[in-house]
């Protein structure tokens, strides 16, 4: 009973925010859109703000896990927005937005910590050095993103790739091997000194 039901209410909160505002909605009409006691609500959540937390950590971009550029990146991302628009414009108009944030930013941290173990240079860095490196650009790329959907009423693909112009394709290509430059050089210089 135990996921049906939460997925039960993780349904109805997207139906209902593709509706009316998220202030305006209240758990005993979650309830009743799931035909359940609102105690069943507190049985699985603390609030409405836990539901929507639980909501994305239940969602999945389509194929974000195949993608081998970024512009397959972004059309991943961009077809996810056009799939749940109604959903997602109402979340982040919210103070549930945080939530949608910290899922794009996770969905585009893990997608460039992917691009970064494609280049083949990027053997020559730590661990710690892929992630920043990935940590950096979803970042970034999150803020464009969320900043897109929230600034523009009319969202089309070409648009939202437009707001990117600054990246170049190999871009990743290009941080990890001025890493492993800079690695290079402070190991030689070090071997100068000795």
């Amino acid at each position: 009973m135990g996921m049906k039901t939460e997925y039960k209410f993780i349904e109805a909160l997207k139906y209902m925010m593709a509706e009316q505002p998220l202030e305006t909605i209240s758990v005993a009409a979650i309830s009743k859109k799931c035909g359940v006691q609102r105690q069943t609500f507190y049985y699985y959540f603390n609030d409405i703000y836990d539901l929507i937390m639980v909501t994305f950590l239940n969602e999945k971009i389509t194929e974000i896990n195949f993608v081998k550029t970024f512009d397959e990146m972004l059309d991943c991302f961009f077809a996810y927005y056009k799939t749940n628009k109604k959903f997602l414009d109402a979340i982040i108009d919210s103070a549930g937005k945080d939530s949608f944030v910290e899922f794009i930013q996770n969905n585009a941290y893990q997608t460039y910590l992917r691009f970064v173990n494609m280049v083949n240079d990027s053997k020559e860095l730590t661990a710690v050095e892929k992630k920043s490196i990935a940590r950096y650009h979803a970042n970034a790329f999150s803020n464009v993103f969320i900043n897109y959907l929230s600034s523009h009423k009319q969202k089309t693909f070409p648009e939202l790739k437009s707001q990117f112009v600054f990246l170049k394709d190999d871009f990743i290509k290009e941080a990890v091997n001025e890493i492993v430059r800079k690695k290079k050089k402070n190991s030689s210089t070090q071997a100068a000194k000795k």
